[in-house]
């Protein structure tokens, strides 16, 4: 696998397109299910410009299509910590910040169907 790094006037981009069949997502917690689909697919662009701190954007497309979505009361608390971790404590220095726009679109075809616990 080779992966092309080619740096434009502004700046390098990059695209991922993927399509998993038959997700199952899970969590550790008593009752397992969180997301089942019979496709899921995900086409991301992300762009990156030459200068150090200018904005980044990064464009996310979900696909769907016959979902099943678990919600039970943990899980709220299981996303909200899985958040808090990967957003982490320390607040952002001004010489290390770098902003982005984070897009994400969801488009959900055939069924769908949230199941409450």
């Amino acid at each position: 696998m080779s992966i092309w790094w080619i740096t434009k006037e502004d700046g390098f981009s990059w695209s991922l397109h993927t399509s998993l069949l038959r997700l199952e997502s899970t969590s550790s917690l008593p009752y397992r299910k969180l997301l089942e689909a019979e496709t899921f697919s995900v086409d991301a662009e992300f762009h990156y410009p030459r200068v150090f701190n200018a904005k980044q954007t990064w464009d996310f497309k979900f696909r769907l299509s016959k979902c099943s979505c678990w919600l039970v009361w943990d899980h709220q608390r299981f996303v909200t910590d899985l958040l808090n971790e990967f957003l982490g404590d320390t607040t952002s220095d001004l010489v290390t910040f770098v902003p982005y726009t984070v897009a994400i679109d969801f488009d959900v075809t055939d069924s769908f169907e949230v199941i409450y616990m």
